[in-house]
């Protein structure tokens, strides 16, 4: 019969605690990384971050402190999802943002935002996988376009159904 030892070890596999933060009830937050966390590169073998998010935990006013001083996309969650997902970033001052929406084949398919301007920290975004006719689209992988003040940042989204 087939076994399955421990995985200890053995391709980066951990068995501690990961040390998530966990101070903000916020998805958008809630897997950053304390300091001492295994799964950063210096608690590991493999020398990389295991996991979307890095080190991360402190706070200033209602809202993290974000990695950088330029805008942040900080992806969109659920991802996979179904029917809806918010595309979560960061502004660290008022900016002109626009979020647009393709397919694989780079088709437009929505317009989130068009040039809005939007004050200082973090905006969610919600898209309910709708074309701009309001009809649903099928399952499978879009891409979102942000652009703040002439950045522009991307990410998958994966519509499941």
């Amino acid at each position: 019969p087939l076994e399955i030892g421990d995985q200890t070890g053995i391709n980066g596999n951990v068995s501690a605690d990961p040390l998530f933060c966990g101070a903000i009830n916020d998805p958008t937050f809630a897997f950053t990384l304390e300091a001492s966390s295994p799964c950063l590169p210096a608690g590991n073998d493999c020398g990389v971050v295991m996991g979307a998010y890095g080190e991360g935990c402190e706070v200033v006013g209602a809202e993290a402190e974000l990695p950088g001083t330029g805008p942040a996309l900080l992806g969109n969650y659920p991802n996979p999802f179904a029917p809806q997902t918010q595309i979560v970033f960061s502004l660290p001052a008022a900016s002109e943002v626009s979020a647009t929406v393709y397919d694989v084949n780079g088709r437009r398919l929505a317009t989130l935002l068009a040039g809005e301007r939007l004050s200082a920290g973090v905006h969610r975004l919600p898209w309910q996988a709708l074309d701009a006719g309001g009809q649903a689209l099928p399952a499978g992988v879009y891409l979102y376009l942000l652009e703040i003040d002439g950045v522009r940042k991307a990410g998958k989204l994966l519509v499941v159904r």
